[in-house]
């Protein structure tokens, strides 16, 4: 059960000047404080609070529907930058009534998420497309993170001994290389300099057919075998580094990544 009420003292909020403002975690920006805003970041905390990466939420994007320019509230990225989750966010006093159901549905038509998810903050509709009857089945709350690799996907991870140590470092640069949602052709070339056409197409073929949470915990299994020691693991960081910088654009994102490799994986 979604209950966004427990996330209001989470919010940042600025009484000091007006109008009121409240902070967006996601833009990194002050907004006015409205009421919708406080759902919207009482969503996005939400999601947050189930695992997904922050960097894969985007806030208040335009779309065009029907030769028309409009603007959906939160929706969240799978790792490919396609649409997963669409959030329809509504203020706490205003009620849920079947125009917001029928203006989200109408949003999906562009954006074909799997779920979507209408809020006030105090009632919560959520809906998964389910392929089989091509419909929506409504739920309880939107799926953990850690969730996702059952949901999509039912394929094994292959045994180790399938695997090589140059193997996995290809796939740790894929998987890194895709931690802003931007796989350049500069990431792709550095990644052939450290292995052959065929060995990559072979990883990225398993990458396109496991879900993050499944490449984490196979990174994060393997990482002891292929990575024994400190000058390894230092070793793949000089690569990681050297793959962030090679189109130009280092994100905060690239660099946490690299501060969690050599420190918490």
């Amino acid at each position: 059960m979604i209950q966004l009420s427990n996330y209001i003292d989470e919010i940042r909020t600025d009484h000091t000047r007006l109008p009121k403002r409240v902070w967006c975690i996601v833009r990194r920006k002050w907004l006015d404080l409205t009421p919708e805003e406080i759902v919207r970041q009482s969503a996005i905390l939400h999601l947050l609070k189930l695992g997904y990466p922050q960097g894969r939420i985007s806030v208040e994007k335009k779309i065009q529907v029907n030769s028309l320019s409009k603007r959906y509230d939160i929706v969240l990225h799978n790792r490919t930058g396609d649409p997963m989750i669409l959030i329809e966010c509504k203020a706490m006093q205003q009620p849920i009534y079947q125009a917001a159901l029928d203006q989200a549905s109408i949003y999906n038509l562009q954006l074909n998420s799997t779920y979507v998810w209408i809020t006030n903050g105090h009632h919560n509709l959520v809906y998964a497309f389910d392929n089989n009857i091509k419909g929506y089945i409504r739920l309880n709350d939107v799926p953990p993170y850690h969730t996702q690799d059952k949901q999509i996907n039912n394929q094994k991870v292959p045994d180790l001994d399938l695997w090589t140590k140059e193997a996995f470092i290809t796939l740790l640069l894929l998987h890194a290389a895709h931690v802003d949602l931007e796989y350049s052709e500069e990431e792709r070339s550095f990644i052939l300099n450290h292995t052959d056409r065929r060995s990559l197409a072979q990883v990225e073929q398993f990458y396109n057919q496991h879900t993050d949470a499944q490449i984490w915990l196979y990174l994060k299994r393997y990482n002891k075998v292929f990575c024994p020691d400190q000058q390894t693991k230092e070793h793949i960081a000089t690569l990681l580094q050297n793959l962030f910088i090679t189109d130009g654009d280092h994100s905060k994102l690239e660099k946490g990544f690299s501060h969690f490799f050599l420190h918490y994986l």
